[in-house]
């Protein structure tokens, strides 16, 4: 099951010794911790994006499609930061966030 990633130690170690895929606009960061826990975090940068309604509307996006996720294998963390200044819709995110995360399965398995 995956859960939001709170813990400030575990988010440093993904970006410190994280293995990293980029695809499109999307930049996915992921470390294995080895636990039962499959934690994820959720990033959309305001110097991409200044409006606050359109950066929590793709965050709200993401988490929407990671929730569906339950391919990945436990014990993997992973950090998802959108970095455009455009907003895509729903569909093509979905499409580059889709794929994005059957790589990390690809890579972990």
């Amino acid at each position: 099951m995956l859960v939001p990633l709170k813990n400030k130690k575990k988010i440093e170690l993904i970006f410190d010794k994280g293995e990293t895929i980029k695809k499109g606009s999307i930049l996915l960061k992921f470390y294995d911790f080895s636990d039962n826990e499959n934690g994820y975090a959720v990033s959309v940068p305001k110097r991409h994006i200044k409006s606050a309604v359109s950066r929590n509307k793709i965050k709200r996006w993401l988490r929407e499609i990671i929730s569906k996720q339950d391919l990945i294998r436990k014990g993997i963390s992973f950090f998802i930061i959108y970095n455009s200044s455009e907003i895509s819709d729903f569909i093509k995110l979905k499409g580059l966030t889709m794929s994005l995360l059957n790589k990390l399965v690809d890579k972990t398995c």
